[in-house]
């Protein structure tokens, strides 16, 4: 390698420059630098004098990629384990008998069975095709024939270490993390069908000829076959319509875009990245209908992912008999996959069978109740309303309340402690005037005889104190549903 002059330097300090950059993107690029280090140490040991030969520009190259990478590091000594979470994550479950294996499947990944997520890939289509594998083939047979050249050996290295994401990681072979090897496959593809071109060189003309036209048509056909794939097969395909989220844009979209002052959504949260940029700033809140009802007290426009939450709509429909469906949302077979329901004009109609009425603090009230016995156990609907908005986060409890149990020596025989809708509508969430429909299942004990009481209440998540009572009845921190007799 010749002294670098100015020119080189500079050429040397944007290629740097780029190399930095790569840690700003996909987690895959983490390895980069591990290929780089590798490289690099290896042609020092092979070539002993190629550090002083260029020492100027391997002061640019260090500058240069420190500078680009100093405002990430600095992120990534402050918070090591943010920086960390996602390749921790995808790396915990993978011991050396799945690393064995994966292995075999991302070697396989190149002619026989690729990535299966059709994210990524027609599912399990392999990264070549028959055309393109003859040509990586003999790439690779020729870059290890020529492995005393360093652009060889920067090949294979490079082939080595960019697959090593998807190795040591779960669900290979894994397209997204194996990016970095892309560059090195066409290289080598095409470094094998330049080997062929050249070796026809050296043959009659007829046969130069006849081996261009079959690398040309080859090439031309791998090339109009992966245009149809992506474009007609991959493009068209259903599964694309859920992983890309289009039935979320679209829905966030026209939500957006409705008249009523309330917007709900369920069951996609409204902190959903799609659903954020769809909704473009305004405000909606988010439940799982599949959990929990939220009936509001004014103008609202209910988003409903039908696909998913098939229990919303006809609730809605109970509860508010003048809503109507002004919108239905479409995949790309034609099935409905979410809907819009308005509110206006209607009014929620609840009908709880007991009636309680009573306040906890100044922001919760407990209208009343429903509750059944099926065999060996005591199915709750609780009406609760929202009296003024809380910053507080509060679990319900629900108990079974009666003599000390024989067994556990307390006199709590059954309990539940949840968050509203199972956690998707908690208290921080409920607006003033909304009311919240949640379900509760006790358990009854095989054992439990004699006089029992259910008791619900309140409490705060994080310090555990509970919400006191203020309006009849008033049994301090709890109320009582109802009193019974067990068997």
């Amino acid at each position: 390698m010749a002294r670098a002059g100015p020119k080189k330097i500079v050429a040397l300090g944007t290629g740097w420059c780029f190399f930095a950059s790569t840690q700003y993107t996909y987690k895959a690029a983490l390895f980069v630098p591990v290929l780089v280090a590798l490289f690099l140490g290896i042609e020092f040991l092979l070539d002993r004098e190629l550090l002083a030969r260029n020492w100027r520009g391997w002061l640019v190259f260090a500058l240069v990629a420190c500078l680009v990478f100093a405002p990430l590091g600095l992120y990534f000594a402050a918070h090591p384990n943010q920086f960390l979470e996602r390749p921790s994550a995808v790396t915990e479950n993978t011991g050396l008998a799945t690393i064995a294996e994966n292995s075999m499947r991302v070697a396989g990944m190149f002619f026989i069975q690729g990535d299966a997520n059709p994210r990524s890939n027609l599912p399990n289509r392999p990264a070549l095709d028959p055309f393109l594998a003859i040509g990586f083939v003999l790439g690779i047979v020729m870059c290890i024939a020529r492995w005393r050249k360093r652009e060889s050996r920067f090949l294979l290295w490079w082939l080595g270490v960019m697959v090593l994401p998807s190795i040591l990681t779960d669900f290979a072979p894994h397209f997204g993390r194996s990016i970095g090897v892309t560059p090195a496959i066409a290289l080598i593809t095409a470094s094998g069908f330049t080997t062929i071109i050249d070796k026809a060189r050296t043959l009659h003309r007829p046969i130069f000829f006849a081996v261009n036209t079959i690398v040309v048509i080859g090439l031309a056909t791998s090339s109009l076959a992966t245009i149809d794939s992506y474009f007609n097969l991959w493009a068209s395909r259903t599964g694309n319509f859920i992983s890309f989220d289009v039935g979320y844009l679209t829905l966030a979209q026209k939500l957006r875009a409705r008249p009523e002052p309330a917007l709900y959504l369920s069951p996609v949260e409204r902190e959903h990245y799609t659903i954020q940029f769809g909704l473009a700033g305004r405000q909606a809140s988010s439940f799982d209908g599949r959990r929990v009802l939220v009936l509001s007290d004014t103008p609202a426009a209910y988003g409903i992912v039908t696909a998913e939450d098939d229990r919303l709509l006809p609730q809605l429909q109970k509860f508010f008999p003048r809503a109507q469906v002004v919108d239905t949302i479409y995949d790309w077979t034609g099935k409905p996959y979410a809907a819009i329901i308005q509110t206006i004009g209607s009014v929620p109609v609840i009908a709880p069978a007991k009636l309680v009425d009573a306040r906890f603090g100044e922001a919760i009230r407990l209208i009343g109740y429903d509750a059944t016995r099926p065999a060996n156990e005591i199915d709750l609907t609780i009406y609760w309303q929202s009296v003024a908005a809380t910053p507080d986060d509060y679990t319900v409890f629900v108990q079974l309340i009666g003599a000390a149990n024989p067994v556990t020596q307390s006199p709590v025989w059954s309990q539940i402690d949840r968050r509203p809708g199972e956690g998707s509508y908690a208290t921080q969430h409920w607006q003033s005037g909304e009311i919240i429909i949640d379900d509760y299942r006790l358990k009854i004990p095989a054992n439990a005889q004699g006089e029992f009481e259910i008791r619900v209440g309140l409490y705060n998540l994080k310090t555990g104190a509970r919400l006191k009572v203020i309006d009849a009845p008033r049994e301090q921190d709890y109320v009582i549903l109802e009193r019974l007799a067990l068997p």
